[in-house]
């Protein structure tokens, strides 16, 4: 009697296993199912995040760029005028503008007269305090401003960059 018992121990024993390792497989395949699904629902919002983004930068770098269109008028009337124009477009579009003035229309009085005029225009005062800044700098250098051209570089994008040169740039 007691083999019979343990034989039917075994027994049931075994049908257990194998119902619980029926069972852990079948969940097994809901937790994949439901991992996979929970993955693709995130990778679908990271992607419209991105996207949302991207198109955010883009329509705020395109705002900054219509802003900066506006001064070219302005620069022209204080003697700078473009020679060279263009745009590169990638995630975020820049603006990319070369200008040129003679030296003589930029003597520190006429900056300080020019500042005055722009005060409360933030891409006009940029420009023309980073052309001060220039002479000061090139002042303070010691050496004499015998320059005869101004240039500028712009580049308007996510975050603007005005470069000036007093004198030709080698490297523009």
């Amino acid at each position: 009697m007691l083999d019979k018992l343990r034989k039917t121990i075994t027994e049931q024993t075994a049908q257990i296993k194998e119902a619980a390792l029926e069972q852990a497989t079948q969940l097994g395949d809901v937790a994949k199912e439901k991992a996979k699904e929970t993955t693709h629902q995130f990778a679908t919002a990271i992607r419209e995040t991105a996207n949302n983004v991207t198109d955010s930068i883009r329509d705020k770098t395109m705002s900054l760029v219509d802003d900066w269109l506006k001064i070219f008028p302005n620069l022209e009337h204080y003697g700078l005028i473009i020679t060279s124009f263009g745009i590169s477009m990638s995630i975020s579009p820049v603006l990319e503008v070369e200008l040129m003035g003679e030296a003589e229309d930029f003597s520190v009085e006429k900056l300080d007269l020019i500042l005055e005029d722009v005060q409360g225009n933030n891409a006009l005062t940029t420009v023309f305090k980073t052309v001060r800044m220039t002479y000061d700098w090139h002042r303070k250098t010691g050496g004499e401003c015998y320059f005869d051209k101004i240039y500028l570089k712009l580049t308007v994008g996510i975050s603007p960059q005005v470069m000036v040169y007093l004198g030709e740039p080698k490297l523009m």
